[in-house]
């Protein structure tokens, strides 16, 4: 059962829980030393950094389903289905354009529902619950969309805030380059990011796994009253391959006043151990894991 492209394949693949770093990481490593004295609150900001992936990747896969698919349907309707008011299709979500193609702003509407549905099972072995919508506007002739995201959560995890994008369709798959203002929720941790990038969404087809990767961004990534500066290059994600949100490639930097610029690395095994690599001011290079960081982050109630 698949009714939603929820993977940056969306995103969050198996929504993991960036707060416990549970979900589709399983810890390998025994050594809880920190060899390199990371402070708490540079652990703190890496965290951030990483649950602003998850927020980049669901929101992208989103507009995807609200452009790339909506295209798709009326397109399978036949070409005379282009020019009617409406198309409604999907239960989960259910998708409504309200408005011509014609026309050059539609009104879109993606909406999971006040009870949570099943948007995605693959094999009886993970299953994706979501509730929540996103609304707002497409330009049919100036390739523009601005989606307001109503706490969109699925397995816990949330996304609220909105986008306002240019978009490129692609065949298939949807491109969007434009300024993002997201919160994102895991486990009663809020994080929010803002700033402004690049990304994809394409559906692979052949051998596996739709994929989404954040091609670049530059922003800011907050928690609580501390907020740090943040980049982005060629994070991916896939969420019908790992059923989690932990990136399989990209690097990420987070910098600020108060901590080192501190680079963390994703590799293919990053979902599936947790590992990654942590580069301090582009120098000293260590391998540590996801939950690792987790508790690292905690020193800086102790700090």
């Amino acid at each position: 059962m698949r009714n939603w492209r929820f993977g940056l394949g969306m995103i969050a693949v198996a929504l993991l829980a960036l707060g416990t770093m549970a979900g589709c990481v399983v810890r390998t490593p025994d050594d809880d030393t920190n060899p390199e004295d990371i402070t708490g609150s540079e652990a703190r900001a890496m965290k951030a950094a990483v649950a602003a992936t998850s927020a980049l990747a669901q929101s992208t896969d989103v507009t995807q389903t609200s452009t790339g698919d909506i295209d798709t349907e009326a397109k399978t309707r036949g070409s005379r289905q282009l020019d009617l008011p409406d198309i409604t299709f999907g239960t989960c979500p259910e998708v409504t354009k309200t408005g011509s193609i014609l026309e050059d702003d539609l009104t879109i509407t993606i909406d999971f529902g006040d009870e949570p549905c099943t948007a995605f099972t693959a094999d009886e072995e993970f299953t994706l619950v979501c509730s929540g919508s996103a609304s707002g506007t497409v330009s049919a002739t100036g390739l523009a969309v601005g989606l307001e995201f109503n706490d969109i959560t699925c397995n816990d995890e949330s996304l609220s805030g909105s986008a306002n994008l240019a978009l490129g369709l692609l065949v298939p798959g949807v491109s969007v380059e434009g300024d993002w203002d997201l919160t994102w929720n895991s486990d009663g941790d809020t994080v929010s990011t803002a700033g402004e990038g690049r990304g994809t969404y394409m559906p692979v087809l052949t051998g596996c796994c739709d994929i989404t990767t954040i091609e670049e961004y530059t922003g800011t990534v907050s928690e609580q009253q501390d907020e740090w500066s943040l980049t982005m290059e060629n994070v991916q994600i896939s969420l019908e391959e790992y059923y989690c949100l932990v990136p399989f490639s990209g690097v990420v930097v987070v910098d600020g006043p108060a901590i080192r610029a501190m680079t963390i690395t994703f590799s293919e095994t990053s979902p599936t151990t947790g590992e990654i690599t942590i580069s301090i001011e582009n120098g000293r290079t260590i391998t540590t894991d996801l939950e690792q960081l987790e508790e690292w982050a905690e020193a800086a109630f102790t700090e």
